[in-house]
């Protein structure tokens, strides 16, 4: 994705190149979802993890609270397909697929 971001500070970056502050740059910010830096980290979540559109975070962030389950967000970004199980994205026709969102958020935990 270019978003007009030259570059980021990512802490999984940051680690992974022992903690030398110029090595935590990233040049690809909001493409976290194709970063094997990140794929690594991310292997190692017990809990669910998926690739969520704002609409459908929002909506199971207030679904979550209402019944009292605990939703993790972490800041790292992609686009792609939303994994929302009811995502209202219904694209345009010859133009964007259904679902898909070229801002998608990381949430842990089940949705």
């Amino acid at each position: 994705m270019n978003d007009g971001v030259a570059d980021a500070f990512c802490p999984i970056l940051h680690s992974h190149n022992g903690g030398a502050v110029s090595r935590g740059y990233c040049t690809r910010a909001y493409d976290c979802y194709d970063c094997l830096d990140f794929q690594q980290e991310i292997e190692a979540v017990t809990e669910p993890v998926h690739w969520l559109c704002i609409d459908c975070v929002s909506h199971h962030f207030k679904q979550a609270k209402e019944e009292g389950r605990k939703l993790n967000i972490a800041g790292f970004y992609g686009e792609g397909y939303c994994q929302g199980p009811t995502c209202p994205r219904t694209g345009i026709p010859n133009i964007v697929e259904p679902r898909y969102s070229a801002l998608l958020q990381v949430v842990i935990g089940h949705i």
